[in-house]
C-alpha cells in the first residue's frame, strides 16, 4: 500500500511527469508481479517458507529503496518491473506459512490473521506515507519521498529479519 500510496505523487511531484503518465506509470509492478504470484510461492514449496520470505523482503527492500533513484521515465519501469517480481508474491507465502503452522482445525483462523494483518497495514500506510512527506517538506518537496522509500525497505528488511527467529514447522516437509 506504501508504494500504492506514494509512487504517483512523486512521479507527478517529482520526477514531473503528468498527471496522466503519474498514474500509468505507478502499475507497471503488476506486470511482472503476475510472475512473482506463481515464482516465489513455488519456490517456497521447495525450499520452505522462511528462507523465499527472507529473499522477497531483501529484493523488495532493494528495490524499494532504488525508486529513489528512478528520476526518469525508463528507470521508473526498470525499478517498478523488478520489484514487481516481489510485490505481492510474499502474501501467498504467507497464507502458507500460516496454514503450515496452524493447529488441526486452525487453518482459516490462521489465514483470518494474515488478512487482518494486511488490512491493518493497509490502513496505517497512507497515514505514515503522508506524515513522512510532510516531515520532508511536503509534496513537492523530495525529502520526505525519500524518507518514505527508505521506510519502506526498512519495513521489508524487518519482515526479513523477523524470519530469522521465526521456527518452521516440520510438516511442511521440505
Amino acid at each position: 500500500m506504501g508504494v500504492n500510496t506514494v509512487l504517483p505523487p512523486y512521479l507527478y511531484n517529482i520526477v514531473g511527469l503528468s498527471l496522466a503518465e503519474s498514474a500509468g506509470l505507478s502499475v507497471v509492478f503488476a506486470l511482472t508481479g503476475i510472475f512473482g504470484q506463481i515464482i516465489w510461492p513455488t519456490l517456497s514449496d521447495r525450499i520452505g517458507r522462511k528462507p523465499t520470505i527472507i529473499i522477497c523482503g531483501v529484493w523488495m527492500a532493494v528495490s524499494v529503496a532504488a525508486l529513489y533513484f528512478a528520476t526518469t521515465s525508463l528507470l521508473v519501469v526498470i525499478v517498478q518491473l523488478v520489484f514487481g517480481l516481489v510485490a505481492n508474491a510474499v502474501w501467498p507465502i504467507y497464507y502458507a506459512a500460516a496454514s503450515d503452522s496452524a493447529p488441526d482445525g486452525g487453518t482459516s483462523t490462521a489465514n483470518g490473521v494474515i488478512t487482518t494483518a494486511m488490512f491493518i497495514g493497509g490502513g496505517i500506510a497512507p497515514v505514515l506515507i503522508g506524515r513522512l512527506v510532510t516531515m520532508g517538506g511536503g509534496w513537492e518537496a523530495s525529502s520526505g519521498y525519500v524518507y518514505c522509500f527508505l521506510t519502506m525497505a526498512g519495513f521489508a528488511l524487518l519482515g526479513a529479519l523477523v524470519q530469522a527467529f521465526v521456527k518452521q514447522p516440520s510438516k511442511l516437509g521440505v
